[in-house]
């Protein structure tokens, strides 16, 4: 099949890849332009840029996918198939129709659950004890479109989202091709979504990983998990007369917060430090990172700020 690719985050790239080196016309890779990145905040390429250039697959870089000019030079090069996978734009009538079998996307999640911009990071916020993959036929409602085919997987306890990100993309991969014979075959069934079941997954945002300490600590653990490898959770304390920030990079619910108030340290070792939740449980904060330093052992960091038992975090979600 002579198929389009748009896509732009490293989830993209098994899929990108595995067209590559199968047997179907990868016409062009279709992603973002360079956005403003890093402390300089200088133009950066996407994931999918770097490895098209690095494979020699052909490029585009549209401002504006649906102006007339992109929509002509895509219509040239006769499609008859687009494939999405974290394009970062939403698809308009005017391109959905441009290809002669429509556009379908991979999506990191079981639709209709966690449709949206972090499926993956919800699901671990949640505590799902699993989650997938599912390729649907785009339409223009968010996410909603007919399902071609689904993938499930478990959750580790301790997985991070960008662990869970890496299988869910390798998994949507091998799907992909499936899908792609099934269509070309004609033998694809579609499976309408129950518009009842579905979920949303919002965008998260920096302030959505301040840690609460009256929460859960199997709440709170999800949160870290969910934060890693970006934006991270974050935890502050009482420094001197200043208030310190620490991103927690690894942490896991532990059986002795007791009776201690949110917040309180109730435990320090060479493990790390353990922190009362709500719920009479407690967190063990293994490694941190304080604001503009290297990551450390939470023990290293105990050290070095004089922490003890019975200091206190600060418990509010307050700015």
């Amino acid at each position: 099949m002579r198929i389009l690719f748009l896509g732009t985050s490293s989830f993209a790239l098994p899929a990108l890849k595995a067209l590559a080196e199968s047997g179907h016309t990868l016409l062009s890779a279709v992603t973002q332009p360079d956005r403003p990145a890093g402390r300089g905040l200088h133009p950066q390429p996407s994931a999918v840029k770097r490895f098209a250039l690095d494979r020699s697959i052909p490029l585009l870089q549209p401002e504006d996918i649906h102006h007339p000019d992109s929509l002509d030079r895509l219509r040239a090069l006769k499609p008859e198939i687009a494939v999405v996978a974290s394009y970062g734009v939403l698809l308009r009538k005017s391109l959905l129709e441009l290809p002669v079998h429509g556009c379908i996307n991979i999506h990191a999640s079981l639709l209709p659950a966690w449709r949206g911009a972090a499926p993956v990071a919800r699901a671990i916020m949640s505590g799902e004890p699993k989650t997938g993959v599912a390729i649907f036929r785009i339409v223009r409602k968010l996410d909603a479109g007919p399902i071609l085919g689904v993938r499930e997987t478990e959750i580790s306890p301790t997985e991070t989202r960008g662990a869970l990100e890496e299988r869910l993309a390798n998994l949507g991969a091998g799907l992909l091709l499936e899908t792609l014979r099934e269509i070309e075959s004609g033998s694809i069934r579609e499976s309408p979504q129950d518009e009842g079941l579905a979920t949303y997954a919002h965008k998260i945002a920096h302030a959505d990983g301040r840690i609460d300490w009256h929460r859960s600590c199997t709440e709170i653990a999800n949160l870290v998990r969910a934060f890693q490898p970006d934006p991270g959770a974050f935890a502050r304390f009482r420094h001197g007369s200043r208030e310190a920030v620490v991103t927690v990079i690894e942490a896991s619910p532990v059986a002795e917060g007791g009776q201690a108030s949110a917040g309180k340290i109730v435990g320090i070792s060479a493990e790390g430090i353990a922190v009362a939740c709500g719920g009479g449980g407690a967190l063990l904060l293994r490694r941190l990172q304080p604001e503009s330093k290297r990551p450390m052992s939470a023990a290293d960091l105990a050290n070095g700020y004089r922490l003890r038992v019975g200091d206190c975090l600060i418990a509010s979600d307050s700015p």
